[in-house]
This record gives structure tokens, C-alpha cells and sequence, in this order.
């Protein structure tokens, strides 16, 4: 079985219906709420499919779980017009990434950075860092 071909009818047809969507904007919260669980959805629906054309050695749970890691790093914005900005901005991302702009590299790098909350990651002293060279 061939693998998705990007350039297709098929995948073109299949961003456009969620960025139609993004005319509306959220005017409450509540709005928001479901803005952002739909782009989340979404997203989730589409990871079989990053991984076919990435060729990831990364269970798709794995992926689910670090996109929802993203999702919850944002967890604490309340403005509406600031949900809106970070929904279109994921759209457009994801738009990109099924599109083949991105480089293999970078999605694995994405992807395992967000692995794990900012909380379950042990804290690194100063000397540690400095000589991780990441000071």
C-alpha cells in the first residue's frame, strides 16, 4: 500500500474545511473552549496520517499525548482573542506540517520536547546546566 500522496486533491480538501471555520471568531470563553477541542481533535485525527508521511518511529499515543502536552502548556490563557490567535496559529501549523514544509527533524524535535510537562521534568541545578551548555 502507497503511502499519502501530499500534493493530492485529497489533502488540500481536507485542510480547507478548518481553516474555512477560523472566519468566525470566539467572542467567549465558552466559545474558545470549543474552538481549541476541536482544533485538538482534529489534530489527533490527523496522526496516523503524520506519521505515514514523516515515517516516525513514534507510537501514535505517544504523539497524541506530547500534542496534548502542547495544548496544556496553554492551558491558562483566558482572552478570547488570544485563544483565537493560538487556534489559528495551529491550524496553520498543522497545515504546514501535513504539507511536507517541515523537515523530519523538526517534528521529532517537536514532538520530544513535549513529551513531558514542564513539571515532571527534573530541575537542573546551575552547574548542571552550565556544563550541558545549557545556561
Amino acid at each position: 500500500a502507497r503511502g499519502p500522496v501530499v500534493g493530492s486533491r485529497l489533502v488540500v480538501m481536507s485542510l480547507i474545511k478548518p481553516i474555512a471555520t477560523l472566519g468566525r471568531s470566539a467572542n467567549s470563553i465558552a466559545e474558545s473552549k470549543a474552538a481549541v477541542l476541536s482544533l485538538y481533535r482534529y489534530i489527533c485525527k490527523k496522526t496516523p496520517w503524520l506519521i505515514n508521511i514523516y515515517d516516525l518511529n513514534i507510537a501514535p499515543e505517544a504523539v497524541r499525548r506530547s500534542i496534548g502536552n502542547m495544548f496544556r502548556k496553554n492551558k491558562d490563557v483566558k482572552d478570547p482573542r488570544t485563544v483565537n490567535m493560538m487556534v489559528s496559529r495551529g491550524y496553520m501549523e498543522l497545515e504546514e506540517t501535513l504539507a511536507q514544509f517541515k523537515q523530519k527533524s523538526h517534528v521529532v524535535n517537536m514532538l520530544q520536547k513535549n513529551m513531558k510537562l514542564d513539571h515532571e521534568i527534573p530541575q537542573k541545578s546551575y552547574l548542571e546546566r552550565f556544563f550541558a551548555n545549557e545556561a
